[in-house]
Formats: C-alpha cells, sequence, structure tokens
C-alpha cells in the first residue's frame, strides 16, 4: 500500500519463556503527493513565486519546494513559437540532449497555446481539468483556455543546462488581461515553474505522469510547500541550514547531489554567494507554512431543503413532483412509483461552509438510514444506485422542485451505494471521486442527488426501498450525514459544552448568586432573563479546550465564537427589555472549580464582555455570538478547561412574571447539534 507503515514497540525486555510481550503499534499513512493543483474555485493563488521540483528518488519522485520572485529566473529570449488560438507546436532539442519527466526521457516535446507542455504526443485542449491534465505526460504552467494568437508572446529557448518555455503576457481567450509564466526542463531531470503575474483566477497547475487520474489522488496546494531555503524542512530559516549551506561551500558537481541537498539554489552547480544571497532573503523568518493539519466534519442534511422528487413517468408533466416536509420514516424515496411507472429520487442539501477555505477534501461519504422496502427491492432490479453532486443547488430555485429530479449536476457519479444493508442500518456510500471532492462547497451548500441508473421496472407497481431525511425529528443520528475529511492550514474545532458542568445560575435579585441548576435534557435547561420574583438568570458553559491534533507551536488562535441552540420562550423576550447579551470567559473556570455553584453568577472573569449576540434566532435555530475580541481569544485556556458566562446587562425587567429565553444544554441527548458549542478556528502563526 502506498504511504503505509507501522511501527511497534514492546519497550524493548524480551519475554521470558512461554510468554509474550505487548506492543504500542503507531500506523501511519501518508497521503501521496501528485503535485496538481486545480483552481477549481477561483482561487489562483500562484504568481509571483518558484516551484522547483527535484528528482530525489522518493515514492513522491520528486521534492518540492518554492521561492517568492519578482522576475524570471531566465531572461525571456530565443525563438518565438507562432501558435495560434487551441494550437500547439514541437520542439526538438539540440546538441544530444534530452528532458525528463517522472524518469521518462524526450529529445522533443510539445508546446501547446493553453499553457502546458506535453511529451509523446500533441494536445490542444482548452479545458483544464484533472482527467485532461493526466490524461498525457505533461508540464501545466498555467493549463487555462489562453490565446497567444490575441496577444503576449510564446518562446523557448536551450542553454547548456536547460530548455526554457516562457508564456509572456498572454490572455486568456476572450479577454484582454496577461499571464506571465515560464517552465524550466533542466537536462538532470529537475522541473521549475515560475509565475509572475497571474490575471487567471482558475486553471490547472502541475505534473503529469500520463497514466490517467491515479486511485489515490489528493489535489496539491502548491503554496503551502517549504520555501527552498529551508532545507531541513523544520519551517524556520535559521543557523541548520546555515550549516548544510557551509558544508557544501564551493562545491562544484551539486547536480550530482540533488543540487547539494538544495543548498546550491540558482542550480549554477556550485554554492556559492549567490546562493548565500537568495537564503538571506529569508533569514530569521519563518516563511515555510505551518504542518497541515487533518481534520473530520459530519454534516446533517437540512430538513427544509431534502426531500424525494419524481418524474411524470410515462403520464402527463403534471405528474411531476417534489415533497421536501415528509417527516416520516419514508420521507426519502429510491425506485418506482405504480400509476404511471413515476421513477423516485433523493436530494438532500448540506452546509458545507465550515470547512476552512484552503481544505484539500481527502475523503467524503454519504450515509443514509434505511427503513422499509415496499414491494420489491430496487437492489434487486434498478441498476447502479449512484450520486450526483452540485452546488450550491439542482435546478433554478433553492427550493426542492420537479425539475431538480433531471437538473444538470456538477459532476455525475461522484459515489455509489454498493448494496442493502437492512432494515434501520446505516447505509455509506463509496468515497467520492475526485470529481465530487472537488464540488465540496467550502463556502455555502452542497447538493446531492441519489438515484438508480434504471428509473422503473415497469410493472405498475410501487417498488422503492425508504430512508429518514432531515425532517425526523426523534433522533439525530439517523438523518441523512454527509462526512469530509481534509488537510487545512487553518483547521477549526468545535467543543461541545460539558453536561455536568454548564447549567444556568440565578441570584437573589440583588446581584448575588443563590442557586445553581446543571440538570436538564430539555428546551429551557439553559436560561437568560428574569424570574417572577425578580431574580436574574445567566449561563454558564463549560468545554474542554485541550487541543493536542495540530501543533500549536505553529499556529495561533484566529477567531472565537459561542453558539447556542434557543428553545422556549416564556413572556417577554430579554432581547427587548435586557439590554445586551454579552460573554465573559474565565480560565479555567468561574468561582472555585469546574463544577457549578452559586457564585458563579458574580464570579470575576478573566475578561469580560468579549463578544455579543445580537437577536434571537427564533425557536429551534442556533444563536451564534460575535467574534470573540483580543482580550477573549487570550483567555482561550488550550491546556485544559474554558467557562463562557452569558447573560443581559439589565438582570430584569421588574414586572414580577417569568421572562426567560431557554436554550438545550450540554445534557441534550436527542441531538448532538443542539448542544452549545464552542468554535476555535486557528491560522499559521
Amino acid at each position: 500500500m502506498d504511504g503505509f507503515s507501522f511501527e511497534a514497540d514492546d519497550g524493548g525486555v524480551p519475554p521470558l519463556g512461554g510468554q509474550s510481550n505487548e506492543a504500542d503499534v503507531i500506523i501511519t499513512i501518508v497521503i501521496p503527493e501528485y503535485f496538481t493543483e486545480y483552481f477549481y474555485w477561483n482561487d489562483n493563488d500562484i504568481e509571483n513565486q518558484t516551484l522547483t521540483f527535484v528528482p530525489d528518488g522518493s515514492a513522491n519522485f520528486y521534492l518540492l519546494c518554492r521561492e517568492e520572485v519578482s522576475q524570471f529566473p531566465t531572461q525571456p529570449e530565443g525563438s518565438l513559437l507562432s501558435l495560434g488560438d487551441n494550437d500547439s507546436v514541437r520542439v526538438y532539442l539540440a546538441d544530444g540532449k534530452r528532458v525528463k519527466i517522472y524518469g521518462y526521457s524526450y529529445s522533443n516535446f510539445w508546446v501547446g497555446s493553453n499553457g502546458y507542455i506535453t511529451f509523446g504526443s500533441s494536445d490542444s485542449n482548452p479545458n483544464e481539468s484533472f482527467a485532461n491534465h493526466f490524461s498525457k505526460r505533461r508540464i501545466s504552467g498555467l493549463f487555462d483556455d489562453l490565446d497567444p494568437s490575441a496577444g503576449g508572446a510564446v518562446r523557448y529557448k536551450q542553454y547548456p543546462d536547460r530548455i526554457v518555455v516562457t508564456y509572456q503576457d498572454v490572455p486568456e481567450k476572450g479577454t484582454t488581461n496577461q499571464n506571465s509564466f515560464q517552465i524550466e526542463m533542466f537536462f538532470d531531470g529537475t522541473i521549475a515553474l515560475t509565475h509572475l503575474y497571474i490575471d487567471a483566477a482558475d486553471g490547472l497547475c502541475g505534473l503529469s505522469e500520463g497514466a490517467g487520474i491515479p486511485d489515490n489522488f489528493v489535489d496539491s496546494d502548491m503554496s503551502s510547500f517549504f520555501v527552498c531555503s529551508d532545507f531541513n524542512r523544520d519551517y524556520r530559516v535559521n543557523l541548520g541550514d546555515f550549516a548544510m549551506i557551509a558544508e557544501y561551500w564551493l562545491h562544484e558537481t551539486c547536480v550530482n547531489l540533488l543540487w547539494c541537498e538544495g543548498t546550491d539554489l540558482d542550480r549554477s552547480n556550485q554554492v556559492d554567494v549567490f546562493d548565500v544571497d537568495h537564503f538571506a532573503q529569508y533569514w530569521l523568518e519563518r516563511i515555510s507554512i505551518a504542518p497541515p493539519a487533518e481534520a473530520w466534519n459530519d454534516f446533517r442534511s437540512l430538513a427544509d431543503e431534502d426531500g424525494r422528487v419524481w418524474d411524470e413517468g410515462e403520464g402527463p408533466s403534471w405528474r411531476a413532483g417534489a415533497d421536501s416536509g415528509d417527516p416520516t420514516t419514508s420521507a426519502l424515496r429510491l425506485g418506482d412509483y405504480y400509476t404511471f411507472n413515476e421513477s423516485y429520487r433523493t436530494v438532500l442539501s448540506f452546509d458545507t461552509s465550515f470547512i476552512p477555505d484552503d481544505a484539500r477534501v481527502i475523503s467524503a461519504t454519504l450515509e443514509l438510514t434505511r427503513t422499509s422496502v415496499n414491494n420489491l427491492n430496487p437492489f434487486d432490479w434498478a441498476g447502479d444506485c449512484l450520486i450526483d453532486i452540485t452546488s450550491p443547488y439542482f435546478g433554478s430555485d433553492p427550493n426542492l422542485t420537479p425539475e431538480d429530479w433531471g437538473a444538470p449536476a456538477a459532476a455525475v457519479a461522484v459515489a455509489s451505494f454498493p448494496e442493502d444493508p437492512g432494515a434501520f442500518m446505516p447505509m455509506v456510500s463509496t468515497k467520492f471521486d475526485i470529481d465530487g471532492r472537488m464540488n465540496i462547497n467550502k463556502f455555502g451548500k452542497t447538493q446531492l442527488r441519489v438515484y438508480f441508473t434504471t428509473p422503473t421496472n415497469g410493472d405498475y407497481t410501487s417498488d422503492y426501498i425508504s430512508f429518514y431525511s432531515g425532517d425526523w425529528d426523534l433522533e439525530e443520528n439517523v438523518r441523512p450525514k454527509l462526512t469530509i475529511r481534509y488537510i487545512t492550514r487553518m483547521p477549526a474545532f468545535r467543543f461541545d459544552s460539558i453536561a455536568n458542568e454548564d447549567g444556568r445560575v440565578w441570584d437573589d435579585g440583588g446581584g448575588f448568586g443563590v442557586g445553581n441548576d446543571y440538570k436538564g435534557d430539555n428546551h429551557e435547561a439553559l436560561r437568560l432573563g428574569d424570574y417572577s420574583g425578580g431574580q436574574s438568570y445567566r449561563t454558564i458553559l463549560s468545554f474542554d479546550t485541550i487541543i493536542d491534533s495540530i501543533e500549536l507551536e505553529y499556529y495561533e488562535i484566529d477567531t472565537v465564537e459561542v453558539e447556542m441552540t434557543r428553545g422556549r420562550l416564556r413572556g417577554q423576550d430579554p432581547f427587548v427589555w435586557g439590554g445586551n447579551c454579552v460573554v465573559d470567559v474565565a480560565s479555567p473556570y468561574f468561582g472555585t472549580g469546574t463544577q457549578l455553584e452559586n457564585g458563579d453568577f458574580e464570579a470575576v472573569p478573566d475578561a469580560n464582555n468579549v463578544a455579543y449576540f445580537l437577536a434571537d434566532p427564533g425557536e429551534f435555530n442556533t444563536m451564534t455570538s460575535t467574534l470573540f475580541n483580543a482580550e477573549g481569544i487570550e483567555n482561550i485556556n488550550l491546556d485544559g478547561r474554558t467557562q463562557i458566562r452569558v447573560y443581559f446587562t439589565v438582570p430584569t425587567n421588574g414586572d414580577a412574571v417569568i421572562d426567560s429565553m431557554g436554550f438545550y444544554s450540554g445534557e441534550y441527548e436527542p441531538f448532538e447539534s443542539y448542544r452549545p458549542t464552542l468554535v476555535i478556528r486557528f491560522k499559521p502563526d
């Protein structure tokens, strides 16, 4: 298995005869690197840097580093290539020289007008995609629909140690923008891509061995690799790196030593003052981005946007329909209906905007919980059960409509359900392919459509399989679930409040706490507002904010916010009379301990008024605070407990009537998503 290793440690003590040792086993799975990034979401960020790929004998074949630049490494000059739109021209190397890609050697190559070089055969395809990129051995400087015939120039020139192809001021087709990048192919097999100004928002960049999309492919983030001056890969340019320069100082055969372990920064075959000049640009800077973190999130389908749709079958067009409000066990259906052999499909909607903007999705699966089968099971007659994906929604309307049945998808058949799991069992899809993963929307909603490839068996009988929908209100774990795993350098964490430490506290009407209650599996376990005797409610939330899944030395907290789900409202809404709804922070706790106590009501916080809740969201909706201020962030305890106190600044309206707003607590069992949550997002330090 690629990228797989394990390590066992039994403590080093040999067992006695007839005995055995226990061992701690560490399993490490390293994601293979294929050095390709597709700027699908118009997030092109590769300008003003050089990417250098050095063959290093590893499983990835190349070692990649990057360097910030303001000019091309090689002056754009040489023979002008006459390229039309969607064109390619063959270039032959002189003096018996050859270039290499993934170990394959060539005496010639094709330069394409759409920003790439191909080997073995030409290409003029203007449509960047992973499938097209990996279809040939290729270097994609900027694979995009470019048009050199409309402006700019494409040149090549051979030097003693390399051949260079430069695209200068080449526009995207139908535009007047400009894109300048350079491809250097060294005869030792090193490849360098330099991008200066890039106006294109989309495009694709990287290398391809030409064997199709790899089975285990995960797209790259070209701007996240180590800077070339960080020779020892410790995320800092410091004395450890300078020592490596000293080791190879004035060495004159660097090309045979992986460019002297990278210290020959200008690829001159010698480590000299010019390399020190390059190196000095990054001295004592932590310019390399922090180590990536792997994270995962479960997303439940949105009740008011998921449901079943059906076509008209053999009937009139008005027979087509949709139902997004069915709360029963047969809310979602796949199969057919008897009247005109109509066919059912299921549409699911997920808010996936919690995923960080820089995330590289490495895995996604869909889980439905099966309930019943009506007559014949579609798994026996309906072909494959497939999943399509789009964002933000199918058709022309965000609401579920009959149009969604056959509306175009961003990507089709991205995953499948292999078999029926049986009654009231979870049905888990295969992992999404790369097209499915690319279309998960990090900025909003993602919709999925599930269907069988054979729409009907034609027997005028209702033959379908049913599933729970997002409208099922008895338990959350049977609602449709989209599980997404990703790599990010902006990790985000959600912490549920601790059930036996959160709760409500109240005072004696004069600001001194006299009561508390942490128990309550209902819609007003937590309360804000006042009580009939003039007492005032406050809410205490406790979170275990220890983080051990990322290397905190390389990160700092970016934002913090707290979420609560609103339950019952009694009397007048405190948002009308209670002043500001504010948040205090204590690290590690208010009062004398983590357990809820009366004195938590007035206990001195480590930071007060760090955030606010601005409005009543309505029953069963999430109330999200403003982002914590700097003092609030400073008091998040990453080594233990962090406690939050929420209250209105006006303690009572004095009408001797209960006027309180209820919320669900960490005790609430049916729906985990209703529990109070502290959201902490990080960024590289």
